[in-house]
Protein backbone atom coordinates (compact mmCIF):
# COMPACT_ATOMS: atom_id res chain seq x y z
CA UNK A 1 0.00 0.00 0.00
CA UNK A 2 2.91 2.40 0.59
CA UNK A 3 5.30 1.41 -2.68
CA UNK A 4 1.16 2.35 -4.23
CA UNK A 5 1.13 5.92 -2.11
CA UNK A 6 4.70 6.27 -3.05
CA UNK A 7 4.38 6.14 -6.86
CA UNK A 8 2.44 9.52 -6.40
CA UNK A 9 3.98 11.06 -3.45
CA UNK A 10 7.02 10.12 -0.89
CA UNK A 11 5.70 11.95 1.50
CA UNK A 12 2.33 10.42 1.69
CA UNK A 13 4.15 6.93 1.97
CA UNK A 14 5.57 7.87 4.83
CA UNK A 15 2.00 9.11 6.64
CA UNK A 16 0.39 5.43 5.21
CA UNK A 17 3.29 3.88 6.51
CA UNK A 18 3.19 4.86 10.09
CA UNK A 19 -0.45 5.04 9.92
CA UNK A 20 -0.37 1.25 9.51
CA UNK A 21 2.06 1.17 11.92
CA UNK A 22 -0.37 2.71 14.78
CA UNK A 23 -3.25 0.40 13.64
CA UNK A 24 -1.09 -2.73 14.13
CA UNK A 25 0.25 -1.71 17.28
CA UNK A 26 -3.15 -1.24 18.29
CA UNK A 27 -4.27 -4.18 17.20
CA UNK A 28 -1.74 -6.06 18.67
CA UNK A 29 -1.83 -4.82 22.29
CA UNK A 30 -5.63 -5.75 21.93
CA UNK A 31 -5.02 -9.42 21.03
CA UNK A 32 -2.06 -9.25 23.40
CA UNK A 33 -4.38 -8.11 26.24
CA UNK A 34 -7.60 -10.70 25.81
CA UNK A 35 -4.53 -13.53 25.26
CA UNK A 36 -3.13 -12.66 28.82
CA UNK A 37 -6.39 -12.48 30.29
CA UNK A 38 -8.20 -15.06 28.75
CA UNK A 39 -5.17 -17.77 29.62
CA UNK A 40 -3.01 -16.43 31.96
CA UNK A 41 -4.98 -15.08 34.06
CA UNK A 42 -6.01 -17.19 37.76
CA UNK A 43 -9.95 -16.66 38.82
CA UNK A 44 -7.97 -15.62 42.03
CA UNK A 45 -6.34 -13.04 40.34
CA UNK A 46 -8.93 -12.03 38.51
CA UNK A 47 -11.43 -11.75 41.32
CA UNK A 48 -8.60 -9.89 43.19
CA UNK A 49 -8.28 -7.30 40.36
CA UNK A 50 -11.97 -6.43 40.05
CA UNK A 51 -11.78 -6.14 44.13
CA UNK A 52 -9.17 -3.48 43.70
CA UNK A 53 -10.99 -1.79 41.21
CA UNK A 54 -14.03 -1.59 43.32
CA UNK A 55 -12.08 -0.61 46.42
CA UNK A 56 -10.20 2.46 43.84
CA UNK A 57 -13.85 3.60 42.90
CA UNK A 58 -15.02 3.78 45.96
CA UNK A 59 -11.82 6.01 46.87
CA UNK A 60 -12.41 8.78 43.85
CA UNK A 61 -15.91 8.51 42.70
CA UNK A 62 -16.59 11.65 44.34
CA UNK A 63 -13.82 13.32 41.80
CA UNK A 64 -14.93 11.79 39.08
CA UNK A 65 -18.46 12.97 38.80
Amino acid sequence: MSSLVESYSPNASLLVFLGFYVVNFIIAWQVAVFLTEKFLVSDAQRKANEEHIDWVNSKFAGVRK
